[in-house]
């Protein structure tokens, strides 16, 4: 992006929060699991916590610009919410500004307040994840998820073309004028299929998985062109077979070293990086599977990867990457979620 003056336009131009910044008035921020920036929203209640100010933030199941709608309609996507759980949002703000504007002591939030879907209620806690939460780790091993890593070694490989990106189903999208656009956590049985999407599912789960807090996907990845992406996204698998999305995110490896730092990649070397999901607090039921999808796009969701390491704002020529995901001893390919007991 260029300024008025033909200038390149950086980041920081923009005006956002840094490292450096202290922030000295107390927050309320209201968001909801499924809009596209509720993990920026967890780092920014952070931030205002660690400057020593009080701070809420309050998460509901909804998508962008939706906050109370799947308290009226029952569902978000296709996962049912209970009417049940509907807050007066409004009444939340009028307290909050009472307290803070006029000194009206009758006022009670926590620092964090997440609805937890499929067991639809509210988590309370002081911070995020809960302090009760633990990591737990799963390991890609052929097309299984494995609860610990395996000695052996796996690969599997899949070809992205631009040309024919794997489509968008539900998630953080919003705003796109297309009224078949559906966004949240839609069923993917429709993509999975697909040959350029590899799927890795767990056995059956002998507990509840309470997934609350951050996910993210450390990847061993190696390709044959010098930029593309890399989808993850995690899945509820039903026992009938219903693959429900639990939550997404994706990464252009150019950037795996971070947005400052642009690096290309070499053919068929292997490198690691993370892919982070958006934070979720989401209940699997016993009996159902977690299940991992990997691919390379995601559209009209996301903006394709030509994959030719070129300007994504110019470049034209459209390149198939032959993207292999290794995993095993030497290459512990593998998902991290925080997990909340009973």
């Amino acid at each position: 992006l260029l300024d008025g003056f033909g200038n390149p336009l950086r980041h920081q131009d923009w005006g956002y929060i840094s490292d450096k910044d202290q922030l000295a008035v107390p927050s309320l921020m209201v968001d909801t699991w499924y809009d596209y920036g509720v993990g920026y929203s967890v780092q920014l209640n952070q931030k205002i916590a660690d400057s020593g100010v009080p701070n809420h933030l309050l998460i509901a199941p909804g998508t962008h610009c939706d906050t109370g709608g799947p308290f009226a309609y029952g569902f978000v996507g296709d996962v049912p919410v209970a009417q049940s759980g509907s807050l007066d949002f409004d009444q939340i703000y009028l307290n909050f500004m009472n307290h803070h504007l006029r000194g009206d002591k009758n006022f009670e939030l926590p620092a964090f307040q997440a609805y937890l879907l499929k067991e639809d209620r509210w988590l309370k806690t002081e911070q995020w994840p809960p302090a009760s939460a633990e990591e737990q780790t799963f390991y890609l091993d052929g097309t299984a998820l494995l609860a610990a890593k395996n000695d052996g070694k796996s690969q599997r490989s899949f070809l992205s073309d631009p040309m024919s990106p794997v489509p968008t189903l539900g998630g953080a999208i919003c705003c796109t004028g297309d009224p078949q656009s559906r966004s949240g956590p839609l069923h993917q049985n429709g993509i999975e299929g697909r040959d350029d999407l590899l799927v890795y599912t767990s056995d059956p789960l002998q507990n509840v998985l309470r997934i609350v807090g951050s996910v993210s996907a450390k990847l061993f990845v190696s390709t044959d062109v010098p930029d593309t992406d890399i989808v993850v996204r995690l899945t509820d698998v039903a026992p009938d077979g219903t693959s429900t999305m639990i939550q997404e995110g994706a990464l252009r490896l150019r950037y795996r070293d971070g947005f400052a730092n642009p690096v290309m990649m070499d053919s068929g070397v292997i490198y690691e990086f993370e892919v982070k999901l958006r934070d979720i607090a989401y209940s699997i039921a016993q009996g159902h599977r977690l299940r991992a999808h990997i691919a390379g796009s995601s559209f009209p969701g996301l903006a394709r990867n030509l994959n030719g390491g070129g300007d994504p704002n110019r470049e034209t020529e459209p390149f198939i990457a032959n993207i292999r995901v290794h995993s095993g001893q030497e290459q512990p390919s593998s998902i991290t979620v925080f997990t909340l007991p009973e």
